[in-house]
């Protein structure tokens, strides 16, 4: 089997995916308008160089890694959507729920693969600390409380809720498994903002973000005990009400873009499919959106799933190099 010819588009945005991509032996090229960023990004993994989508395009790539800010990501998805069908697009999918809803119409169209960048569902903390929960050692969830922050902007985007608060969100609605009825949003877009999501069963998620200090925290109240994870320490502490308390921690482990990235690889060339779903980021970015709204109003928001809002199943898991 032929070595897959993978390319990143985006070199500041795609630093972490491009080491991972060169593990895997599947880096070919990168693609950045900024002539100099793209050269010194080329020679540091002896690979090709475009500042020309056109050019890329027409290199044939089995697929992209597309890491720009999100406001680009419906041009270039317009751009390359019929010609490469395997694409990675690194959250959030749109720069607005509109766009999210446009990028992931254009990708069923053409019957492309389009894999949206959520990578927490690859850390290997969130889901250990989900298989304690899914247990049901401890009962059901009561409450999901999630504390980040983060000292610089890493995503380039345009606000706390996008560099942060979203992977946040999503951990929420990963752990309960489920999606809320209402969000009510307050804060700052730019310092701190904290989040309350609603669900029909009276579960209730809180999410404060800030851009003072990282670190991330998630407690998770249960019927029968308590669930402490710390994401930076990579710490899980349990503590039941009958005495069972433990910590687990996290000694080896693959980097979630890693992860990301050998599923990605994976699912190009059949051997499994997108863990996220174009329907995982249509429900976060909804949620998101809502938030952004909420906190602009200063009233609760309630959610509607809508036929629009979602699509059919099968609609990311075609695959298949090319």
């Amino acid at each position: 089997m032929r070595t897959l010819r993978l390319c990143v588009v985006g070199a500041e945005g795609g630093v972490d995916y491009a080491r991972a991509l060169s593990r895997f032996d599947a880096l070919t090229c990168i693609y950045d308008m900024d002539v100099n960023k793209a050269k010194e990004f080329a020679s540091m993994y002896g690979i090709s160089y475009y500042t020309s989508l056109e050019e890329m395009i027409a290199s044939k790539p089995d697929g992209l890694v597309i890491a720009t800010p999100a406001d680009t990501h419906l041009s270039i998805i317009a751009s390359v959507i019929e010609q490469c069908k395997n694409i990675f697009l690194v959250r959030p999918v749109g720069g607005s729920f509109r766009e999210c809803r446009e990028i992931v119409a254009m990708a069923k169209k053409s019957k492309a693969m389009l894999v949206p960048g959520y990578i927490e569902r690859f850390n290997p903390l969130l889901n250990k600390t989900r298989e304690v929960v899914d247990s049901r050692r401890y009962g059901r969830i009561l409450l999901l409380e999630i504390q980040s922050g983060m000292m610089k902007s890493k995503r380039f985007n345009s606000s706390l809720l996008y560099d942060v608060a979203l992977d946040d969100i999503d951990a929420a609605l990963y752990m309960l498994n489920a999606y809320p009825d209402t969000v009510f949003a307050v804060g700052s877009m730019e310092k701190a903002i904290a989040i309350t999501l609603g669900f029909r069963d009276g579960r209730v998620a809180c999410i404060t973000s800030n851009n003072i200090k990282r670190f991330r925290r998630i407690t998770i109240t249960m019927e029968n005990g308590m669930v402490r994870c710390d994401l930076v320490r990579q710490e899980i502490d349990v503590d039941g009400d009958s005495g069972s308390n433990y910590v687990i921690k996290m000694e080896e482990r693959e980097e979630p873009i890693s992860s990301a990235m050998r599923n990605f690889i994976d699912a190009i060339e059949g051997r499994d499919k997108p863990k996220v779903s174009v329907n995982d980021a249509l429900l976060i970015e909804k949620v998101a959106d809502s938030a952004l709204l909420s906190s602009r109003i200063g009233s609760q928001i309630y959610i509607h799933i809508q036929q629009d809002d979602v699509v059919n199943s099968s609609s990311n898991s075609s695959s298949g190099s090319g």
